[in-house]
C-alpha cells in the first residue's frame, strides 16, 4: 500500500484511520481480521510571520518614509493579532486587514 496526502492551506496536522476489508474465495481467510492503520499527516504549512524587511534606514525629518509588510504564511483558523511596538506604544495588526500608521 502507498499512502499519500494532498496539499491544503491549513496549518494543522491531521490523523485518519485506514481500514481494510477482504473479498476472497478461500474459506481459510473468512474469519481473518485485518488491523486498521492510523495515518498521521504532518502538515507542511507551518504558521509563520513573514516580514518584507528586517532592517530599515530612515533619515530624521526626511521624506519618503520607509515601510515594511507583515504577512501570515497560511490562512489562520481563528483570529490572529501581531503587536508592533515602538518604545512603550503598541499597535495591533489583525487578519482582517491590519492597521497602518507611523510608529
Amino acid at each position: 500500500m502507498t499512502v499519500s496526502a494532498g496539499s491544503d492551506d491549513n496549518g494543522r496536522d491531521e490523523s485518519v484511520g485506514v481500514t481494510h476489508t477482504m473479498r476472497n474465495g478461500d474459506t481459510g481467510y473468512d474469519r481473518v481480521k485485518i488491523a486498521a492503520v492510523e495515518v498521521t499527516v504532518t502538515d507542511d504549512d507551518a504558521p509563520a510571520i513573514a516580514l518584507s524587511e528586517t532592517a530599515i534606514t530612515v533619515t530624521e525629518g526626511a521624506s519618503p518614509t520607509a515601510t515594511y509588510t507583515v504577512t501570515l504564511s497560511a490562512q489562520p483558523t481563528s483570529g490572529v493579532e501581531v503587536q508592533v511596538a515602538r518604545g512603550n506604544r503598541f499597535y495591533a495588526l489583525n487578519k482582517a486587514g491590519g492597521t497602518q500608521g507611523a510608529i
